[in-house]
């Protein structure tokens, strides 16, 4: 062998290695565009772990959360770092949506409704409350949202 011919093997070689040591690219079954759940029951008066912020009330007290600064980024809507969320509710119950523990609104009856999140880890729990104070639920459940993405969460009974 040429002497001349060391770099380029080597070269070669260290190419080979960088690409079998490189971080596997995300597949796309890495990344959920929609799942489905059957609700599972809870009981009457019994705490929900899965709840941080149980509704949509605000404490006049409290000062106001300040929107995040993007330097020229959307802070709002559908924009660069959001996923949509759209719950599917095909059950005849209101069903209430929360997005890391927080309340983010409710699906009526046999309807959908969409929610818009921060691409990344989510959490995802739904909720259908009755009179009795019993509850049905679905989640949570920890889906990867991809950025600038969406997925859908079908429910059913």
């Amino acid at each position: 062998m040429k002497t001349d011919m060391y770099p380029k093997v080597l070269l070669a070689g260290l190419l080979v290695l960088a690409l079998v040591l490189a971080p596997a690219a995300p597949r796309a079954q890495d990344k959920p565009e929609a799942f489905k759940s059957s609700a599972a029951a809870g009981a009457a008066g019994a705490s929900d772990p899965n709840i941080k912020k149980a509704d949509a009330t605000n404490d006049p007290k409290a000062a106001p959360e300040k929107a995040p600064s993007h330097k020229g980024a959307k802070t709002r809507g559908f924009g660069p770092g959001v996923c949509a969320v759209t719950v599917d509710n095909w059950t005849g119950w209101y069903v209430k949506v929360y997005v890391d523990g927080s309340f983010r609104g409710s699906v009526g009856p046999f309807d959908d409704g969409t929610v818009y999140v921060g691409s990344g880890a989510t959490t995802v729990y739904a909720r259908a409350d009755f009179t009795d104070g019993s509850y049905k639920y679905w989640g949570s459940r920890v889906v990867n949202c991809p950025r600038g993405g969406t997925f859908t969460w079908t429910l059913n009974y």
